[in-house]
């Protein structure tokens, strides 16, 4: 039986996939056209949603279909070691 709030099934699922598929994007991107805002807001959301091996997954899943990779979904603690 699917949850009253849901609209697939697996919302979450998909909602996660979708986010990691953004970062992922936005990460390969030339960095001048980063939106750095929303892409460090998806990766809070996407850490929030998922279980660690889940974010592995993703990742892999993400870098097995474009064939680009997540960079990093700590782009705060990035920006630090620059810093």
């Amino acid at each position: 039986m699917m949850p009253e709030n849901s609209v697939t099934g697996r919302d979450g699922y998909i909602i996660a996939n979708a986010l990691m598929y953004a970062i992922c994007t936005i990460q390969n991107l030339p960095e001048d056209r980063q939106e750095w805002s929303d892409m460090n807001d998806m990766c809070k959301l996407v850490k929030h949603l998922c279980s660690r091996g889940m974010l592995e997954a993703f990742k892999l899943s993400v870098k097995g279909h474009t064939g680009k990779g997540v960079l990093t979904l700590d782009p705060e603690e990035e920006l630090d070691k620059i810093n």
